[in-house]
């Protein structure tokens, strides 16, 4: 036995007060945002059956945490949550017209190496807009991530928008077979640049190779996008070369759009950006923070996957990791305005009933005001003016002194009265 009953498994672990209630105060306000879009929440099985997130993503699947229930059937915990609402899609929600916009917050599953921001289990946010093709749904999730980070005071932060049928449409029109392609794209997804550029010297020659040298050094402004464009209308017109200025255009006219959403500013190319080919049909993105190493949110076109639950239908949308996400914001000093917001009351252990009347009585009126509101018999004067500067708490209710006094964390002696109208004032005391 290689654990005590104390330990979680790894890559497990709990939330305990404050870190709970951050997670909560970020996901209502991103909830808010998303429902002022149209969004409608929805909840789906943590449990579904393997062959239904087979549909999925290869890559996220093979990172699931699977087992035979006790009907022999084989389920597995989600690893995401894309593929449970395009059932939805395609069941509860066949008879509901397009488009639909979704938004879940839930906790996904993955057998997968822990890391920073990332545990097995950890929380995602995420839409799914069916019904509307690129590049107007693509626009509308690209610019809506970008008010999410907004929402949330996230500062310093960048989303890189590729399209996968621009390397894959250079792949074809150079001849590289699939097999080769795969191990190219493989090499890519690493960051093994060195490799994957001596692989394509080659494989690949003349303006179509040296694209595909360049590729992982193309990112910056979307100029870059054009600048491509103009290099491929010089080709001879093979189906690659057709299929690759195809999505250079559907990814220029994303630009365009997110230029009149206003959101531009935090937008860049980057098209050497690699996702699952099999899954994704269209433009992909990333989103990061200046002060993370690592992806916070991603997403991109999947037009594929409502076909194989019976409802064929455009869709994008995109992810973000609500831990990676609050670890951002903790590195920039951003969540301060996220304290807890307890007010104690404290009564002596052996108080009178006069003592206790009023504490309970005060106690009640607090929480139907709204308050978070604790009742401590057993704490002394002193403990409990640490406990309430320690918490940050707005009000000290001391009735261990005299009957009805308030005493601030300041030590500043009040009125009960002049307590609960400063409460209502939203002043902070102490």
């Amino acid at each position: 036995m290689r654990h005590t009953i104390l330990q979680t498994p790894r890559g497990l672990g709990d939330l305990v007060g404050r870190e709970v209630a951050l997670t909560r105060q970020l996901e209502e306000k991103l909830g808010k945002l998303l429902s002022s879009w149209g969004y409608r929440e929805v909840r789906t099985p943590t449990i579904e059956f393997a062959d239904v997130l087979a549909k999925g993503s290869e890559g996220e699947l093979s990172e699931a945490f699977r087992f035979v229930d006790r009907q022999g059937d084989l389920v597995a915990l989600r690893p995401e949550m894309t593929t449970p609402c395009a059932r939805l899609l395609g069941s509860r929600l066949m008879a509901t017209p397009l488009p639909l916009r979704l938004f879940y917050a839930a906790n996904v599953f993955r057998y997968e190496e822990p890391q920073e921001g990332r545990n097995r289990e950890f929380r995602q946010i995420g839409v799914e807009l069916a019904g509307l093709p690129a590049p107007v749904g693509d626009a509308e999730v690209v610019a809506l991530a970008v008010r999410a980070f907004e929402a949330v005071d996230l500062k310093n932060f960048q989303f890189a928008l590729s399209h996968v049928g621009i390397l894959e449409g250079l792949l074809e029109a150079a001849g590289i077979d699939k097999a080769q392609r795969h191990t190219l794209s493989h090499l890519l997804r690493r960051g093994e640049f060195v490799a994957y550029r001596r692989t394509v010297s080659q494989l690949a020659k003349g303006t179509i190779g040296q694209i595909l040298e360049e590729i992982p050094r193309l990112r910056g402004e979307a100029a870059l996008v054009e600048e491509l464009e103009e290099k491929l209308a010089h080709e001879p017109s093979t189906l690659g070369v057709g299929n690759a200025r195809r999505a250079l255009f559907e990814l220029s006219s994303i630009l365009e759009l997110l230029d009149i959403y206003g959101v531009s500013q935090h937008v860049k190319v980057d098209l050497g950006m690699v996702k699952d080919f099999t899954y994704y049909t269209g433009f992909i993105m990333e989103g990061y923070s200046a002060d993370l190493g690592y992806t916070i949110a991603s997403g991109g076109r999947y037009d594929q996957l409502l076909k194989s639950f019976g409802r064929p239908a455009p869709a994008t949308g995109w992810a973000l990791g609500v831990e990676r996400l609050l670890l951002a914001l903790e590195r920039q000093g951003r969540l301060n305005q996220y304290k807890e917001k307890s007010l104690l009351l404290v009564t002596p252990q052996a108080g009178t009933q006069e003592h206790w009347q009023q504490a309970l009585a005060l106690a009640q009126r607090l929480r139907d005001l709204g308050y978070e509101t604790e009742l401590n018999p057993v704490l002394d004067p002193s403990r409990a003016l640490h406990m309430a500067k320690e918490r940050q708490a707005k009000v000290l209710f001391d009735f261990s002194r005299e009957p009805g006094a308030v005493f601030l964390p300041s030590e500043k002696k009040s009125s009960i009265e002049d307590a609960v109208k400063l409460l209502k004032g939203g002043v902070r005391c102490g």
